[in-house]
């Protein structure tokens, strides 16, 4: 490890961006400014850790990184090697843990970490990563192990698992999670909030406009007629939050034959019953109505509207995982 720490900027972490999942946002804007960066992946895991291949940082030339590649012993560490090696405009491959040179930099999980740090000499490639993320086109990043070179190439069909091939690292990129949150009561708003602190991008659609909620987080808010379709893909899930559920036919009528790959309602099991007849009345079939999961929710029962949005919110992430979406 390098001993000059005195040439080094300090090293800045701990805001909102920093423990995230998604740092090309945070990669593009320092490349925007014309500042140096590099971009940092766990391309090997030997033993249990808290993160999987693929966890990346990114780091600038000034000293602030975003993104984890630990449980939160390694990132300082990490963000120190990344400044040098852009400095030296070389990449490097660490081991961290278990048969780690670091003697002063444990591990309590006791695995051991590959890390590569990758100097992102390339603006158009950031660009380009940054461009098909905010596009939502999946891709992936081949990056060459042995001299720090990066190659985007498309990805289709089956869902790719980030991993090391011979002298490659393959990093999959999909879009983020979106949520639509469609309908107007508390649990809709509650569920807003807590998907966009948990990293989902949160759409809140309201049947009133003069109703529109007011969040505390980066929730688009906007209301439910007239808007163009609803944007919904295979990342994304929607939650129809109606009160009088009269309203849902028109909605359901445009999901259910949608990609998205979670379609959420409250309401009771008798209230479900008559939504089940209602759309089967309107020419849906058995397979495209079961697609709802309806009283939505992991529990039943509750009466908090936190507590029925985090059991909701619970079960969307349940249903991306099962999918391959999250890890």
């Amino acid at each position: 490890m390098t001993t000059d720490l005195l040439d080094r900027p300090a090293i800045i972490g701990g805001s909102p961006a920093a423990y995230k999942e998604n740092v090309i946002p945070e990669l593009a804007s320092w490349s925007s400014k014309g500042e140096r960066c590099a971009l940092v992946t766990l391309v090997g895991v030997d033993g249990n850790a808290p993160r999987a291949e693929g966890a990346q940082m990114a780091v600038c030339e000034s000293g602030r990184w975003a993104g984890y590649i630990s449980g939160g012993c390694l990132e300082q560490a990490i963000a120190l090697e990344a400044v040098d090696a852009i400095k030296a405009g070389k990449p490097k491959l660490l081991r961290y843990g278990n048969g780690s040179p670091f003697l002063d930099i444990r591990l309590p999980c006791g695995s051991g970490l590959d890390v590569f740090v990758q100097p992102m000499r390339d603006a158009a490639l950031i660009h380009d990563m940054s461009e098909r993320l905010e596009r939502r086109q999946p891709f992936a990043l081949r990056i060459d192990l042995a001299t720090g070179g990066g190659q985007l190439q498309a990805l289709a069909g089956a869902r790719f698992q980030s991993r090391r091939e011979g002298s490659s690292f393959v990093r999959a990129y999909e879009p983020a999670l979106r949520c639509l949150i469609i309908g107007s009561s508390p649990i809709a708003v509650a569920l807003s909030e807590m998907a966009s602190c948990a990293g989902f991008e949160a759409e809140f659609y309201a049947p009133d406009q003069e109703i529109l909620p007011r969040l505390r987080t980066s929730v688009m808010v906007r209301p439910l007629m007239p808007r163009p379709p609803f944007m919904v893909d295979p990342w994304t899930a929607v939650v129809l939050a109606f009160h009088d559920h009269e309203q849902e036919l028109p909605v359901f009528s445009e999901l259910l034959l949608s990609p998205c790959f979670f379609i959420g309602a409250i309401g009771s099991r008798n209230a479900h019953a008559v939504r089940r007849a209602t759309l089967s009345e309107a020419g849906f079939s058995e397979a495209e109505i079961a697609r709802i999961k309806s009283p939505a929710g992991l529990l039943t029962g509750l009466k908090s509207a936190p507590y029925v949005a985090l059991s909701i919110l619970t079960q969307i992430v349940a249903a991306a995982r099962e999918q391959g979406m999250v890890c």
